[in-house]
C-alpha cells in the first residue's frame, strides 16, 4: 500500500453491541446465575457464555485495527448526482481474515450511516479495492472526506466502527438542467437566434482545413490529409466561424442568506447553458464579473464544458448590486461581435436591458418554462463518460 493509505490512521473508533450481542448477554448472564446454583454443566455453559462476552470486545477491536484504509484518487463528479468512490484497504493481520466489512462515506446523520459499500472477506495480508457509493450535496472542491468502516468480526456479537478522515481531491461540478428554447424568451429571437439546429455538412461552406484540438469530436476528420501529414486534420466549415457565445454570469448577488439558494440556481443555469451550445458545436466564453473577475476560454467538445464547469465549481457568491458590473461585460461582448448572455440572481430588481443582449434573471417567473433545474430520464451530459476522470 502506498505512503498515503499509511498515513490514513483512524481518527476515531467505537464498540457497539450487535442485535446478536444484545440478545446473547442476557442469556449469558442467566446462564451464569442458573450455573451457581447447579453448578457441573451448568456452571460450565455460564463461564463459557460469560467468557464469550468477555473476549468479544477486544477481539473485535483488535481484528478492525489491523485493516488499512488508503484515500481515493482524484475525481470530478456532479453534485446531487450519486458516484463511486474507490477506496483501497489492506488486512495488515497475519492470522486473522477479515470478514463483513462495511463502508459508509459523509458525516453521520443520527446514530448510523447507510453503507455505500461492502466487503464479505479479506483474506490476512490481502489488498483490494471497494467501491463505496457516495452523494456530494453541494458544489465545490472537497479535501477531506470522513468514512467509517464497520466490522463485526469475529464472534459477530459486538460491531466495531472505525472513523477515518481521508485527504481526497474531489471536485462537484454544478448541477445541470435541462433547456428550453431560448429564442422565445423576451427579445431573444429578435437578435441572437441561438437554438438554430444544426445544419447537415453539406449545407455549409468549406473553409479549409485546420489540426484536430483535444476534446474535439472526430466526425470532420479528413483522414486521407491525416495520413499524409502524420497528425489529425479536420476539415472547417462557414458555421464554424460564429461568434462564441459569452456568458456573464454575475457573482454579485442582493440580499442575505436567504439569497444563497437563488445564486445557486443561476449557477447551475450557467452550467447547463455552456453545456446546451457546446453540445451543439457553439464556442462559449464564460466571464464571471465580481469583485474578482475571471474569465475562462472554452472550446468545442468535453474539454471546453469541464474548463467551464471546473470554474463554476469553485464560484463564490459577493455580496452587493449585480447589474452594474454585468451590463459593462455584456455591452463590451456585444461590441466585440460576440453573443452576449447574462445571468443574474437580481430578485426581479430593475435589470437594466443591455442592446444586442440577452439577461436570463433566475427570479423571473416566465424563466421557470425554459429552464428546470433536473435534467430529464436519458439526456446524459457531454462529459458523462468521463466525469469521473
Amino acid at each position: 500500500m502506498s505512503s498515503a493509505a499509511e498515513s490514513a490512521r483512524p481518527a476515531r473508533s467505537a464498540l457497539r453491541l450487535t442485535t446478536a450481542g444484545r440478545a446473547f448477554l442476557p442469556f449469558a448472564l442467566a446462564a451464569l446465575f442458573a450455573g451457581w446454583g447447579l453448578g457441573g454443566t451448568g456452571g460450565l455453559l455460564g463461564a463459557t457464555a460469560l467468557a464469550l462476552c468477555a473476549c468479544a470486545p477486544p477481539l473485535a477491536w483488535l481484528h478492525a485495527r489491523s485493516l488499512a484504509v488508503a484515500p481515493p484518487s482524484p475525481a470530478r463528479v456532479f453534485a446531487g448526482e450519486s458516484f463511486v468512490l474507490w477506496i483501497t484497504v489492506r488486512n495488515r493481520s497475519r492470522l486473522f481474515t477479515a470478514r463483513d466489512l462495511l463502508f459508509a462515506c459523509g458525516p453521520a446523520r443520527g446514530r448510523a450511516r447507510r453503507p455505500g459499500g461492502h466487503l464479505p472477506c479479506l483474506r490476512a495480508g490481502e489488498e483490494r479495492h471497494v467501491a463505496v457509493a457516495h452523494r456530494l450535496p453541494e458544489r465545490g472542491r472537497v479535501r477531506a472526506l470522513p468514512l467509517a468502516l464497520e466490522s463485526a468480526w469475529p464472534l459477530g456479537l459486538v460491531r466495531c466502527r472505525l472513523e477515518f478522515e481521508l485527504p481526497v481531491d474531489l471536485l462537484a461540478l454544478p448541477r445541470l438542467g435541462s433547456l428550453g428554447d431560448l429564442g422565445r424568451l423576451p427579445a431573444g429571437r429578435a437578435r441572437l437566434q441561438l437554438d438554430n439546429p444544426r445544419r447537415a455538412s453539406g449545407d455549409e461552406e468549406f473553409r479549409g482545413v485546420r489540426e484536430w484540438r483535444a476534446g474535439e469530436g472526430q466526425r470532420r476528420v479528413h483522414w486521407k490529409l491525416s495520413a499524409r501529414r502524420g497528425r489529425t486534420i479536420l476539415r472547417e466549415y462557414e458555421r464554424e466561424s460564429e461568434a462564441p457565445v459569452h456568458l456573464v454570469l454575475a457573482t454579485r448577488a442582493a440580499g442575505a442568506a436567504a439569497r444563497v439558494p437563488a445564486f445557486e440556481r443561476a449557477v447551475s443555469l450557467c452550467a447547463t447553458v455552456a453545456e446546451h451550445f457546446l453540445r451543439r458545436g457553439r464556442r462559449v466564453r464564460l466571464t464571471l464579473a465580481g469583485d474578482a473577475r475571471a474569465r475562462i476560454d472554452a472550446p468545442r467538445g468535453r474539454v471546453g464544458l469541464l474548463r467551464a464547469l471546473a470554474a463554476l465549481a469553485e464560484v463564490a457568491r459577493e455580496e452587493g448590486e449585480p447589474f452594474g458590473v454585468l451590463a459593462a461585460e455584456l455591452s463590451a461582448a456585444a461590441r466585440r461581435g460576440e453573443v452576449p448572455i447574462g445571468i443574474v440572481a437580481g430578485r426581479r430588481a430593475r435589470a437594466a436591458a443591455v442592446p444586442g443582449a440577452l439577461v436570463l434573471d433566475v427570479d423571473d417567473p416566465s424563466l421557470e418554462r425554459f429552464f428546470h433545474p433536473g435534467r430529464p430520464h436519458g439526456v446524459r451530459p457531454l462529459l458523462a463518460a468521463g466525469a469521473g476522470e
